[in-house]
């Protein structure tokens, strides 16, 4: 069998990845394979940003190997993959939760990142604007102890556009935008 295809789904807190995702995986006429969010399964708390970043990175790359060699599936859909954690990376650098002494590893962990991004053979990025977005996303009860909050959220926002631009600028991956705005009759 020749490799799966695989798509990750990119976008911020609440942009909609998931709900999308949800909608269409019965309208794709392929064998899929959804892998979900590597957060959802960390054991490092993400108060701990390097360390969060080094463990996730290490697993999505070896969640995605692990797919590509077992699966029988014709797709991979990835929730938050290669280009969700160079976003977030970024994120944790400007909002100065890495610290300087620890750019160092932060680098490294870019470059493994950026290395393996061509696992990935499609990324569906789910943009909003977040002005428009904000009060929904105030309205949000996030979980006790998150480190989202609308100033972070509205960084990682910030650092989505950036990474998307930059990998479109240089080539590096095939991307989708997706308008995640929630208007009905816009996204019906």
């Amino acid at each position: 069998m020749d490799k799966p295809f695989v798509i990750e789904f990119a976008g911020p807190p609440k942009s909609g990845k998931t709900t999308i995702l949800e909608r269409i995986k019965y309208c794709i006429p392929f064998t899929l394979s959804i892998k979900n969010e590597v957060s959802f399964s960390s054991p490092v708390e993400k108060k701990k940003p390097l360390k969060y970043m080094e463990w996730s990175a290490n697993e999505l790359i070896n969640r995605i190997i692990t797919e590509e060699e077992i699966t029988r599936k014709q797709v991979i859909i990835i929730d938050c993959g290669i280009a969700s954690q160079l976003a977030l990376l970024d994120a944790f650098e400007k909002s100065g939760r890495i610290a300087l002494s620890d750019m160092g590893l932060s680098d490294l962990i870019r470059k493994h990142l950026l290395m393996n991004l061509q696992r990935e053979d499609m990324i569906v990025y789910v943009r909003i604007n977040f002005s428009k977005e904000a009060d929904r996303i105030k309205n949000y009860k996030f979980p006790k102890g998150s480190i989202m909050n609308e100033p972070f959220l509205q960084v990682f926002n910030e650092s989505y556009e950036e990474v998307m631009r930059s990998l479109k600028k240089k080539g590096m991956a095939e991307i989708l935008e997706v308008d995640g705005e929630l208007d009905p009759e816009k996204n019906a």
